[in-house]
């Protein structure tokens, strides 16, 4: 699990000891948008960037701090989301979250009493983890941990869901019931009934029908609002296939058609991958410092195909721009399985699905030494194909892809695999998701100065706000290919770590079909590593400024 902290006094020595209070800013309720930018891409996008291309279309500019050494300097520049592909690089591999949201919120009303309650779904632990399956579940089969409003709800009550969907027009007539299993303060544990009136005959009905008909598009608390039929469609994004979020990953809802091609005819190429969003996105950090934090966990996705458009894209250059935070946490993910992976324990290596605890990368990097010394991406995403290989042949065949969860938390002074530029709506204060873009721009005061610039220059906040372009920190980088065969305190085998010159013609064949040799070949080198100082760490107390 992702629990512990300095409390526990367990994780003492690599776990980030971030400061929540640096992360606090003044934000005005009017400032919330509560509707989104019609048409889409209308909406404004507050471009971060050493230097000051695209200066065409500027309205402002504004130096930041932490920059006087270098060169180019930092600068804010305001501009519209309809001009995002020309200030995204040329052949950029743009990674979108395809993650759809389900209408997970549910009127209900407590089934002895009539007292009126709400039941908000969260993730699902039964038949399975993974939402989109768990949505094909049926009648008694579902099982999820929710946030339950009402009072004097305890375990064993059942809640009986009010039919009417987000447009207030549940057609069927479906009779939802959830039964409280467990219950710790608005935590809780429900199991789903439902049927049909009788005169409806034998239908079989799945939970995600269920939803559709029954539940509320979750809007944010912060919009203090109820979701109307016109949310249905702004609430998803234009890419949206997978069911499975209870929040939209709204960073890639000012995406249009015409923006999209747009970057198409610039060489930008997109990769798709799921992340369903849980609602502990919205959580503020209720503590004084991240080592007493709990990250939530949320289920992820990645096909073979995916991976491979990640793998060409290091061996090539290509700049890499997720679409998110999501987007963000899930590439991360891969590449920190990966490097788990490289190591020799053999529960990872034999595992089904991943699993990426939150303090996994500060752990790996105390193992290593150092940030330089892990694994390059290459060498971790080249691990990760070969296991999902393995696991695909010893199960006699089927889709190669990369499932499972991740609590991945990435703070200040966290260096980034695979995001050299990111799309990303602003954030609210005190949330991880405002850690995250710190980290990735060099610092606590930089996003400082960037949200200064949005709140006096009339950007729209949080969800169905305004867009940000920001640069990753050259300081905020990993290692894309390996340095040399062996100088990684952690290395792969040459059958896994190819010759760069070799490497953009790597395949997914090519990884999987190494000799047999190479199982024993991918390890830690640990008596190496239990020898080196851990010193060279990066002051991950301090944020990189």
């Amino acid at each position: 699990g992702g629990g512990g902290g300095k409390g526990t006094g367990v994780y003492a020595g690599y776990v980030p000891d971030v400061k929540v209070d640096d992360f606090d800013y003044l934000l005005p309720t009017e400032r919330i948008a509560v509707r989104p930018c019609e048409p889409r891409d209308m909406s404004k996008l507050l471009v971060c960037t050493p230097g000051s291309e695209g200066a065409h279309v500027v309205a402002s500019t504004r130096p930041l701090r932490g920059t006087d050494n270098e060169t180019p300097v930092w600068t804010v520049r305001d501009h519209r989301f309809a001009d995002a592909a020309e200030i995204m690089p040329e052949r950029a591999l743009l990674v979108l979250n395809n993650s759809k949201v389900v209408a997970a919120r549910l009127a209900a009303y407590k089934k002895e009493s009539k007292g009126k309650a709400e039941v908000m779904l969260l993730s699902p632990l039964l038949p399975s983890a993974d939402p989109g399956l768990a949505l094909s579940a049926k009648s008694g089969e579902s099982v999820w941990s929710a946030m339950i409003r009402g009072k004097n709800i305890k375990p064993g009550d059942i809640l009986v869901c009010e039919a009417v969907g987000t447009s207030g027009e549940g057609q069927l007539g479906i009779q939802l019931e959830a039964r409280l299993e467990s219950k710790n303060g608005a935590d809780a544990t429900v199991r789903l009934f439902w049927n049909l009136p009788v005169e409806s005959g034998d239908v079989d009905l799945r939970l995600g029908q269920v939803l559709e008909e029954v539940g509320k598009v979750p809007l944010p608390p912060y919009m203090k609002r109820d979701a109307d039929s016109r949310d249905l469609e702004s609430y998803q994004t234009p890419h949206a296939v997978c069911d499975g979020s209870v929040a939209a990953p709204t960073a890639g809802l000012h995406f249009s058609r015409k923006v999209v091609d747009s970057m198409r005819a610039r060489g930008v190429e997109e990769c798709h991958l799921t992340l369903h969003v849980g609602a502990g996105t919205f959580r503020p950090i209720d503590c004084d410092s991240t080592a007493d934090h709990t990250m939530h966990a949320e289920w992820v996705s990645l096909s073979a195909a995916a991976l491979s458009q990640l793998r060409e894209a290091v061996s090539s250059g290509r700049p890499i721009v997720p679409v998110g935070t999501t987007s963000v946490r899930t590439l991360e993910s891969i590449y920190w399985w990966g490097v788990k992976l490289i190591g020799k324990d053999a529960s990872v290596q034999l595992a089904r699905e991943i699993s990426i605890d939150q303090w996994d990368p500060y752990r790996l990097t105390h193992q290593a030494g150092s940030w330089e010394e892990l694994p390059s991406v290459s060498e971790s995403l080249d691990a990760v194909l070969f296991w999902a290989q393995s696991r695909v042949e010893e199960e006699g065949g089927g889709e190669v892809s990369v499932v499972g969860q991740t609590q991945l938390l990435i703070v200040p002074g966290y260096r980034f695999a695979l995001c050299d530029y990111l799309f990303t709506n602003t954030h609210q204060p005190r949330s991880t998701l405002l850690m995250l873009v710190s980290a990735l721009v060099g610092g606590h005061k930089r996003i400082q100065d960037i949200y200064l610039h949005a709140l006096d220059n009339d950007y729209r906040f949080l969800s169905y706000g305004d867009s940000n372009f920001l640069a990753c920190h050259q300081n905020s980088v990993l290692n894309r290919l390996p340095k040399s065969p062996s100088t990684s305190a952690l290395s792969i085998s040459s059958v896994a770590s190819p010759s760069s010159a070799a490497a953009s013609a790597l395949s997914i064949s090519s990884v999987s079909s190494p000799p047999s040799s190479a199982a024993s070949a991918i390890s830690v080198a640990e008596t190496e590593q239990e020898k080196k100082p851990t010193s060279n760490l990066p002051a991950l107390t301090t944020p990189q400024e």
